[in-house]
């Protein structure tokens, strides 16, 4: 190919790959173009990656940018009356074309580094065969010149240059696929491809000719590719043809021949001669169009269809010829006649008879067990074996689409590509098409059943445009108000701290030691917070109405504050009708408050959220990527869902806020809410930063963080004459990095600051929602009836008899909250029956139970890590997530400082950053589990949470095991979590331990004294109640 240099006037386009070039290209006083490489190697032009759906876009840019500047004259300038603007240089067409690409969407997808194409051109573009982005169309690394044309000689830049530059693109990929494909390094497939490839080219050369454009040296190249193209086509054909003789199945008239048609992608026979020279470029062009290997059908096709006995003669015949040119032939016929028939049904509303649908199932199924067999028999090439199966996937889908009057469905691909199908194209639409995928016979398995099947989950889309949350702020202020009362009265002397003093309600949560920081409870599920509860509403909503927030100061001294507090803390009342019958009425602003509270305290939404763990059962998902700023639920402790949500609006918002309460605002999250402060009026900046201040300077007065909270973390706390120099909104500057750490230190868990941030930042963008949804639960997940229903037989016998779903699980203690299609199975196994006795025997047999005792300021987990090391555990299970607040590699590293290093050589634990699971050593090395000299065997294995569930490794026979309690665990989950010791009763054995609100809530269960000595027996006792507790919540 040419290689033309720039000219004044001219202008060269060289594509190349993001990931190595970046190039800058100006013009020259005199017009010509030069370079500066900033890195890689080369002077180029950079223009970018275009995909496969940016081309068509890119194109139609550009054309219309080079026409407006073809407008011009001379060197006219752009702007009106001759003043500023550019000069028609070659480095403004540049910027044209720079322009042209700025117009299209960026896809990050797209930008993957680019590999050497394989495959032929469809209309989209490049196919690189078979690669896991196939269209994506990443251009080859190298640089590709290529002349985009003379514009001194045409005077004004060409809307056509383009389009040259792309058959100089496809004319380098060609040249360098002959050669592989002629010296028979290449398969039959990059054959065809080849062919496809060659017409593509000279298609795109016939149009630049009729529009003038000299491409003597395209249409010289495309008919030299063209015959050595079909040399070795025939050559391979002739070799293959050797071995068997096709049947006869078409009329004499066959271009192949008598008995012969085309088969699709591989062996092909000669349709005629290649002509040596001559006949010009549009015979070309139509000579290769018969030449498309790819299931085209003869145009002397006779007319009518082939009967069914006929194809499944062919079928039968190629059964005996597995792998050869007979079974690929037969194949090839029963896929084009379904096509045909395909193709004619398009008009028909009518289903087919029944006696046709028998013999089309019958023809279908004979062809899938003669594809199986082919497929086993030599077609041994990874792409082959793709495209026979996307041939089996499309003839399937065709069928079904028949017996259903449903071929029209199958009209926009056929249409598109015409019965002479592309396979290598067809197989990624077909593939990611859920119709022709749904139309293979299939069986549901799934396993952990008990867990996906769990009624508490559910799938929703939502329908319709977004609009705000009726009364998001009045919801938000309310939730804000109740728990600023908590955090304010639960450890006090006062009504509401008394009453969360007792035991069994409330144990003590928040950040603590920070300040202005949440100092709130979380209550414990029981009958002690039954008994408690509704005091516990009265006094919260007259603490409120008390001391109402500034935003619903009109609350205070109201003079029917009985009714307004029957309304907040009274389900039994009529609160419209009781609001409507107020003296003078509400405002719709002072209504959404009592409502919001309402909800919050009478309807149980706070006290549901308060018993809720933060980093176990919820909180702000963290992760890279994430999209929402509200809390999510938690699958297991540190484990997030990140693509769920919470559907109810008030649990969004109280999680929401208790879980920034609890984790604090980040540098950039605090400056953000600076940000927006400093926006307001200088009244409004005062007001709020006021509350700030009030929250936070008593506890940097007292110096409340002692001295073990704060030594973990990463600076002091402020001090008071720190506190004096941002004690005004006026002295804050947020472009001062001191100031901001000072500022982040102050108010991170400051809840009058989170209280700001979320109400400004994040509810007015987070909490929209939509006017419907679609729903789906587990029993739409175990709903599969036989897709194939409407058809007399399934296409494949062998599924025909197969249960729709069939799933395996470990435990059956929530066989009555799944859906009433699951039934159980202990018949297909009889020892299976044994399993609940067996593995509650051997926790009886292991009755050994401890109770975490935490000093001062001591953290759970430090406590918990300690009490393994003393006691000599092998492998902590953590199914009570009593490590939650540390991280697995945080906890890691604690236990390699106290592990006897004479025993244990190191700790196993899941590491979440690396998603495996890593042996870390005393030295500080850290490998794979799979690479590492150390066994799991020598180490102290740590299972969190989420790996209670079917993690398997490989602990001494003798490991002795601790696990965890949670407030409320069932006998399932501890089921599951023992058995992660997976020689536990042979050799291994396993003690309990839980937090001191669980042992008095076991003791309770068992009918004990709070200080009795507690065994295994109360353990499974008090989990069995939990058990049945939680199943009747599912059911009711």
């Amino acid at each position: 190919m040419p290689d033309t240099q720039p000219v004044p006037g001219s202008l060269a386009l060289i594509l190349v790959g993001l990931d190595r070039w970046r190039f800058i290209t100006h013009s020259t006083d005199d017009g010509a173009i030069s370079h500066t490489a900033e890195s890689g190697e080369g002077t180029v032009v950079h223009c970018g990656v275009l995909s496969a759906e940016q081309m068509a876009g890119f194109r139609a840019a550009l054309s219309g940018a080079l026409a407006k500047a073809a407008q011009r004259k001379g060197d006219e300038r752009s702007a009106a009356g001759g003043g500023q603007g550019h000069q028609k240089t070659p480095a403004m067409v540049r910027a044209l074309v720079l322009q042209a690409l700025d117009q299209l969407e960026a896809d990050e997808e797209d930008e993957v580094p680019a590999r050497q194409p394989q495959g032929g051109f469809t209309d989209v573009g490049l196919h690189t065969g078979g690669a896991p982005r196939d269209t994506a169309w990443p251009l080859v690394r190298e640089a590709i010149r290529a002349t985009l044309g003379h514009v001194s000689t045409c005077r004004s830049p060409s809307p056509d240059l383009f389009q040259l530059a792309e058959a100089h693109l496809h004319l380098w990929l060609l040249q360098r696929q002959v050669p592989l494909v002629v010296n028979g390094s290449a398969t039959s497939t990059a054959l065809n491809a080849a062919m496809q490839m060659t017409a593509a080219v000279a298609s795109v050369g016939g149009e630049l000719a009729v529009q003038a454009h000299d491409v003597a040296h395209v249409e010289a190249a495309c008919r030299a590719a063209r015959l050595a193209l079909e040399g070795a086509r025939a050559a391979r054909v002739q070799a293959a043809a050797s071995d068997a003789q096709l049947p006869a199945l078409a009329g004499p008239d066959s271009p192949c021949g008598p008995g012969s048609y085309r088969l699709p992608r591989g062996v092909l026979p000669p349709l005629a001669g290649p002509q040596a020279e001559g006949g010009g470029l549009e015979e070309a062009i139509e000579r290769e169009g018969r030449n498309l290997g790819s299931l085209l059908l003869p145009p002397e096709r006779p007319p009518g269809q082939l009967p069914f006995a006929d194809l499944l003669a062919a079928l039968s015949a190629a059964r005996q010829h597995q792998g050869s040119v007979v079974a690929q032939h037969a194949l090839c016929m029963v896929e084009r006649e379904m096509f045909q028939r395909a193709v004619q049904g398009f008009g028909a509303k009518a289903r087919l008879p029944e006696t046709e649908v028998d013999s089309l199932v019958e023809v279908v199924n004979a062809y899938l067990l003669a594809l199986h067999t082919f497929q086993g028999g030599g077609a041994s090439e990874p792409r082959m074996q793709a495209d026979l199966r996307s041939r089996g996937v499309l003839v399937v889908w065709v069928a079904l689409c028949m017996v259903h009057a449903a071929a029209a469905h199958a009209h926009p691909l056929l249409q598109q590509y015409g019965v002479g199908v592309n396979w290598a194209d067809l197989r990624h639409l077909a593939l990611s098409d859920r119709t022709a995928l749904a139309a293979m016979p299939y069986v549901d398995l799934l396993d952990e059943s008990d867990e996906l099947l769990r009624h508490i989950y559910q799938l929703i889309y939502a329908v319709g445009a977004h609009t705000e949350l009726p009364s998001q702020q009045a919801r938000a202020r309310a939730c804000q108000a109740l728990l600023h009362v908590l955090s304010r009265e639960a450890h006090g002397s006062g009504p509401i701290g008394n009453l969360l003093a007792r035991q069994g309600v409330a144990v003590p949560s928040g950040p603590g030691g920070k300040p202005g920081a949440y100092r709130g409870v979380r209550l414990l599920p029981g009958e002690a917070l039954e008994r408690a509860a509704p005091e516990l509403r009265q006094l919260l909503a007259e603490a409120v109405l008390a001391q109402p927030p500034h935003a619903m100061r009109w609350m205070a001294g109201h003079p029917q504050q009985e009714l307004l507090l029957c309304c907040i803390t009274d389900t039994a009342l009529d609160a419209s009708a009781a609001l409507d019958a107020l003296p003078g009425g509400l405002s719709e602003g002072e209504r959404a408050d009592v409502l919001a509270l309402r909800g919050l305290l009478a309807c149980g939404v706070l006290q549901h959220c308060l018993q809720m763990r933060h980093l176990v059962d919820y909180g702000v998902n963290d992760n890279v990527g994430a999209r929402k700023r509200l809390a999510v639920p938690y699958r297991a402790a540190h484990l997030p869902s990140e693509r769920s949500e919470y559907a109810q609006p008030d649990s969004a918002l109280t999680l929401t806020t208790l879980a920034y309460y609890q984790r604090g605002l980040s540098r950039k999250e605090l400056l953000d809410a600076l940000l927006k402060l400093l926006g307001l009026g200088q009244n409004a900046q005062q007001a709020h930063f006021a509350e700030w201040l009030a929250l936070a300077a008593p506890d940097v007065a007292a110096g409340r963080a002692s001295q073990a909270q704060w030594a973990r973390e990463p600076m002091p706390l402020a001090s008071c004459q720190e506190l004096a120099t941002v004690d005004q909104a006026s002295k804050l500057d947020t472009t001062n990095a001191s100031q901001v750490d000072l500022l982040h230190r102050l108010f991170s868990h400051n809840m009058a600051a989170v209280d700001f941030w979320l109400n400004v930042c994040v509810f007015p963008e987070e909490t929209r929602q939509f006017p419907h949804r679609l729903v789906a639960t587990s029993w739409n997940l175990a709903d599969n009836p036989h897709h194939c229903h409407a058809i007399p037989r399934a296409f494949h016998p062998a599924v025909a008899a197969a249960p729709p779903a069939t799933a395996a699980a470990g435990t059956n203690d929530n066989h009555r909250l799944l859906p009433l299609q699951v039934r159980q199975h202990l018949d297909v196994e009889p020892r299976l029956r044994a399993t609940n006795g067996k593995m509650l025997a051997v926790l009886l047999a292991n009755p050994r139970y401890h109770t975490i005792a935490t000093q001062q300021g001591q953290a759970v987990w430090e406590a918990l890590l300690q009490l393994a090391v003393r006691e000599g555990m092998d492998a902590l299970v953590d199914c009570g997530a009593l490590l939650a607040g540390t991280s697995n590699r945080a906890a890691a590293d604690y236990l390699l400082q106290l592990l006897d290093r004479r025993r244990f050589s190191g700790v196993c634990y899941f590491d979440e950053a690396e998603r495996e699971w890593v042996v870390a050593d005393p030295q500080g090395r850290r490998q794979p589990r799979a690479s590492s000299p150390i066994r799991e065997a020598q180490c102290l294995t740590l299972f969190d949470e989420a790996r209670c569930r079917g993690a398997d490794l490989q602990l001494r026979h003798g490991a002795v095991g601790l696990l965890t309690l949670g407030p409320a665990t069932t006998k399932d989950k501890l089921m599951q979590s023992a058995g992660r010791l997976r020689k536990l009763g042979k050799g291994q054995t396993l003690q309990t331990v839980g937090t001191a609100d669980v042992t008095a809530k076991i003791a309770r269960v068992a009918g004990m004294a709070d200080d009795a000595a507690i065994t295994s027996l109360h353990v499974l006792q008090w989990a069995m109640a939990n058990t049945v507790a939680a199943t009747q919540r599912g059911v009711l």
